[in-house]
């Protein structure tokens, strides 16, 4: 293998903060012109409770939307470019399709990152809205809706309807397709609707009228009752962003409630007993409860202006998100995360682009960007590595890396049923500063530091086994 082709396959990224992580890319992806690995770029922290390393990276125009199918595995959505606006993929403009790229996370140390297709037929919906149901994928582009399996990395159905959506959302076998619907070209829609069709017999069963700009809808089973909550953007800078509420009754969905909110609501999300709705042009994010459908909890974020929140992502149940980045995070416009810490809103990270989607793989989050400060497409993905899960990962490989810091040995501990075939040392730079051989498989290896002429700073120990290679920071000091 020739060199440079082994440093893009097994980049090792380092930081001040001492935790490797290596790339593993496939064979489709590393063709691509515009993986380039080379850019990656280290930025400052703001960490709320624990540590966590913030890298980003370039892959396609305009993330838009990430889905999980397992802790570990999600797939990532991007736009493309269209530059004239027509919905119709032309390369001669220098456009670019829309992307479908699946990420899989290998504890502790690996990024799996594989190209699945692009789509050259035409443009994802922006804001991205898709339906998921199971490993199924209802994804709206401009002028149509196709069916994708995230398990099997395949599109099921090309063309599933001939049908403009802005968003969809599903429940059973319920599909809401959200339409905003302009009858006279002015970009301004004349008629905003919800259509309720019904899967299993293919066909649509209900109309329910909407409000101004209608832009989500978000299916709720709760206390025996079903409702559909349907989020109104409302005109730009009026004020008018309004939550219907629709609830099951006598065979139909009926409009009971209706809230106003205040300006421009973009995104609706649910955890447990949670619902949270978040207002872009107002910038807060309102809490619904579900018991007597009224707001009950409103939280402001900090960003004036359309730079206001985005999308909000639950921690969930999982202790490692929660005690790195708060129960939830919430993404803004001006290049900022936002998490909820002791009931408080604080600034988690500051980034360089518009970032658009959020979501969690094991136990760090993803954000995709959509645009720069002057709304040109971006193709940066930030990755958000929890170094508390990490660590936690690595130890429960039975390999131990001790003291930290270090200043005279270097122990490296075999608590596994592994061979250790290897141990190699390397500085900040990626320099190899020590190789050895390992034989007879001690369970205890000492590395006489000293003798190695190092100056202080942060070293990585790479430990080879028969099954895996263990990568491990530690700090020398003198």
């Amino acid at each position: 293998m020739r060199t440079y082709d082994y440093i893009y396959n097994r980049l090792l990224l380092q930081s001040t903060f001492g935790i490797p992580f290596f790339y593993q890319f496939s064979e489709d992806v590393m063709n691509r012109r515009i993986i380039l690995l080379t850019i990656l770029f280290f930025l400052p922290l703001k960490t709320v409770q624990s540590e966590f390393l913030t890298f980003k990276h370039e892959l396609y125009k305009t993330g838009v939307g990430f889905y999980n199918t397992n802790e570990n595995t999600a797939h990532l959505f991007f736009a493309g470019y269209d530059s004239n606006f027509d919905g119709i993929y032309d390369p001669e403009l220098n456009e670019e399709p829309a992307f479908w790229v699946r990420i899989e996370y290998v504890p502790p140390t690996f990024l799996d990152i594989k190209h699945i297709m692009e789509f050259d037929d035409g443009f994802l919906q922006f804001p991205f809205r898709p339906a998921q149901k199971d490993n199924l994928l209802y994804i709206p582009f401009q002028n149509k809706i196709i069916i994708c399996d995230l398990e099997n990395n395949t599109i099921i159905n090309d063309n599933f309807l001939e049908i403009s959506a802005s968003a969809l959302s599903i429940f059973d076998n319920f599909l809401f397709i959200t339409q905003r619907i302009d009858l006279d070209g002015d970009f301004f829609p004349d008629e905003n609707i919800v259509i309720v069709y019904n899967l299993a017999n293919n066909i649509a069963i209900d109309t329910l009228e909407a409000k101004t700009n209608v832009q989500q809808t978000l299916p709720v089973f709760w206390k025996g009752q079903f409702y559909l909550f349907v989020l109104n953007e409302g005109a730009f800078g009026a004020n008018d962003s309004q939550l219907q509420v629709f609830k099951y009754a006598n065979y139909r969905l009926s409009e009971i409630k209706v809230i106003d909110l205040g300006d421009t609501g973009n995104f609706m999300a649910i955890y447990d007993d949670r619902l949270a709705i978040v207002m872009n042009g107002s910038s807060e994010v309102h809490f619904l409860d579900l018991d007597n459908l009224e707001i009950s909890k409103t939280y402001q974020i900090p960003t004036s202006d359309w730079n206001g929140p985005r999308e909000i992502v639950f921690s969930g149940d999982n202790d490692n998100r929660k005690n790195a980045f708060g129960d939830f995070v919430i993404s803004t416009y001006d290049n900022k995360l936002f998490s909820l810490l002791n009931n408080e809103i604080v600034e988690l990270v500051e980034v360089d682009y518009k970032i658009e989607s959020l979501g969690f793989i094991g136990s760090s989050l993803v954000a995709l960007s959509a645009f720069d400060d002057y709304y040109n497409p971006s193709n940066v993905v930030y990755f958000f590595l929890n170094i508390t899960s990490s660590v936690e990962e690595y130890n429960a490989y039975g390999i131990e890396v001790y003291p930290n810091p270090a200043s005279e040995f270097l122990y490296i501990k075999n608590n596994s049923n592994d061979f250790i075939l290897s141990i190699e040392i390397y500085d900040s730079n990626g320099m190899i500063v020590y190789n050895f051989s390992v034989t007879n498989n001690p369970s205890i290896t000492a590395i006489h530091l000293n003798k190695l002429n190092l100056v202080n700073g942060i070293y990585f120990a790479k430990i080879n086994t028969h099954k895996e290679i263990i990568t491990k920071p530690f700090i020398f000091i003198r």
